[in-house]
């Protein structure tokens, strides 16, 4: 296939899938509004104070935090590269950027970093072998608050680097579909974090999905039926 009819169809999925993203932003909301008095358990309580203390970080110093960024968005190019078979050529991190030079790349090495939260995938493998080989030595509320933490920096910076430099990891694959899936596959591991922070069951997250799917690409094909009905009573 070439590069055009390549770009052209991964615009199309994009296109196609644009009403996944209500879904997923609808289903989140349904599940916080639903669980409102899980909201309040100590666990997920600990993690809002997480997210809000990184906020607070990020507003007065979030340039000075960049370089931990970079550090965090560059592995994870070079971990996904690992993970395809690519070798890695070069790597290069410092305050203003880096780069990673891999012999091979596709759309998953590309957008990793975006869809991906290192710090936070990192913390939740610490944790298991933390607990695995010393039970109780760092108490729960300590893990629950690094976790909040460590999402919503993933967020903050995911947001500012695609909104305020200009990412040319974005136009690789088209601007539509890049951004489409980086949403979407965030919408869905945040939809993974109320089913443990809250908790919601797995089970009750999938029907939900489900049905706002459903729901999401009915009202999509109800509004793509208006002008055709409206141009055939004019015709008529």
């Amino acid at each position: 296939m070439g590069a055009r009819m390549k770009r052209f169809a991964l615009f199309l999925i994009g296109l196609v899938g644009l009403p996944l993203i209500w879904s997923l932003a609808y289903g989140v909301i349904l599940l916080a509004g639903g669980g409102l008095d899980g909201l309040f358990t100590a666990r997920s309580l600990w993690f809002c104070a997480g997210c809000a203390l990184m906020v607070a970080l990020y507003l007065p110093f979030g340039r000075a935090l960049m370089s931990v960024y970079v550090f965090a968005h560059e592995m994870t190019h070079a971990l996904a590269g690992l993970l395809c078979l690519a070798k890695i050529h070069e790597m290069r991190v410092g305050r203003g950027g880096g780069h990673v030079t891999l012999s091979k790349s596709n759309v998953f090495i590309v957008l990793a970093p975006y869809c991906v939260p290192f710090y936070f995938m990192l913390l939740v493998l610490i944790r298991w072998g933390a607990e695995a080989l010393f039970p109780d030595a760092v108490p729960g509320w300590i893990w629950n608050l690094l976790q909040g933490v460590t999402l919503a920096f993933h967020v903050l910076y995911t947001g500012d680097a695609l909104l305020g430099t200009g990412q040319p990891d974005v136009r690789v694959y088209g601007r539509l579909f890049s951004y489409w899936l980086i949403l979407c596959v965030n919408l869905f591991l945040l939809l993974v974090a109320l089913c443990v922070v809250i908790p919601v069951s797995p089970g009750r997250a999938l029907d939900t999905l489900i049905q706002t799917t459903g729901e999401a690409y009915k009202g999509t094909w109800t509004l793509l039926k208006l002008p055709v009905r409206a141009m055939k009573g004019v015709i008529s």
